[in-house]
Order: C-alpha cells, then sequence, then structure tokens
C-alpha cells in the first residue's frame, strides 16, 4: 500500500512538472527518481537503511 500511495504521490509531482510547462520537469524527474532509490533501500534494509554501516562513519545511502 505505500508503494502505492509513492507512485501516485510521484506521478503527482511529475504531472506539476508537466503542468509547469515542462520546466518544472527538471525538478520532478530527479525527486521521483531519488524517492524511488530510498523506497528500493528501505525495502532492503528495512529501519536500517538510515543507519551507519557498524564500525564505521559511512552511511548506507552515501554509496548507491
Amino acid at each position: 500500500m505505500n508503494l502505492f500511495l509513492l507512485a501516485l504521490l510521484s506521478l503527482g509531482v511529475v504531472l506539476a512538472g508537466m503542468l509547469a510547462c515542462g520546466i518544472g520537469l527538471s525538478f520532478a524527474i530527479p525527486v521521483t527518481w531519488l524517492s524511488a532509490l530510498v523506497a528500493y533501500r528501505w525495502l532492503q534494509f528495512g529501519h536500517r537503511a538510515a543507519l551507519d554501516h557498524p564500525g564505521t562513519t559511512t552511511p548506507q545511502l552515501a554509496g548507491a
């Protein structure tokens, strides 16, 4: 259900970008792409997706 809501939100962001004469797509497409990336990492690692690797200071999302 959360992925469905994310898809609807992403569709709304892209449509809003299209309504701004296409200029908004330069903002909308990266935002939707990054939201999908974060959702994928959250599905992959759960709540640990936002935590650091054990013993390091490098966040897991920094290498993605």
